[in-house]
């Protein structure tokens, strides 16, 4: 990327570098070129943690906003001799915001796995509400069969309180009779 400010005597020159793995650094160039041999590491502006992606200017030509491929958003003050990357004494540093910048990639990506995620719950409660229904009808079953069994076992034993109660009234008539005479 780069950007060329034209101030009123001196236009510059905004180069970034842009490759993936290493730190985005922008340097500044006075127009016209000057072929010079060394290159003076002070030139360059460490401006991010990744190569950068795009460079513009403020509508006043007083600021440089760098983003990179990491997702900052780099706010540099130019000043009449080059970029400024210090604070002065009466500037404030804005503090630094929550907001995280992702690829549409990766937000498609999040996206496809909640929908995955949220389509397992639903098959998981299904499940589970099925898995409990034949629980329930189980025990339900399981409930009918103790009670006809328990219900056999009280008539069967009305059954055999009755013959015993018709049997002993047929004893105490008997008795009766025999004692009666």
């Amino acid at each position: 990327s780069q950007v060329r400010v034209v101030w009123d005597k001196s236009p510059i020159l905004f180069a970034a570098t842009g490759e993936h793995d290493k730190l985005g650094s922008v340097r500044a160039f006075n127009l016209p070129l000057v072929a010079s041999p060394e290159v003076d590491p002070q030139e360059y502006f460490p401006a991010a943690g990744a190569g950068i992606t795009r460079m513009t200017l403020s509508h006043t030509n007083d600021h440089l906003f760098v983003a990179s491929q990491d997702g900052t958003l780099t706010v540099l003050q130019i000043l009449a001799g080059g970029v400024d990357t210090e604070l002065g004494q009466n500037d404030i540093a804005a503090p630094f915001s929550d907001h995280v910048l992702v690829t549409r990639a990766e937000m498609e990506e999040t996206t496809g796995a909640i929908a995955e995620l949220k389509a397992s719950v639903v098959d998981l409660e299904r499940h589970n509400e099925y898995q409990l229904k034949l629980k329930e009808m189980n025990h339900q079953e399981r409930i009918k069969e103790v009670t006809d069994e328990y219900a056999a076992k009280i008539n069967k034993a009305r059954e055999e309180y009755e013959a015993l109660r018709t049997s002993k009234s047929g004893m105490e008539n008997s008795n009766e009779s025999i004692l009666g005479k």
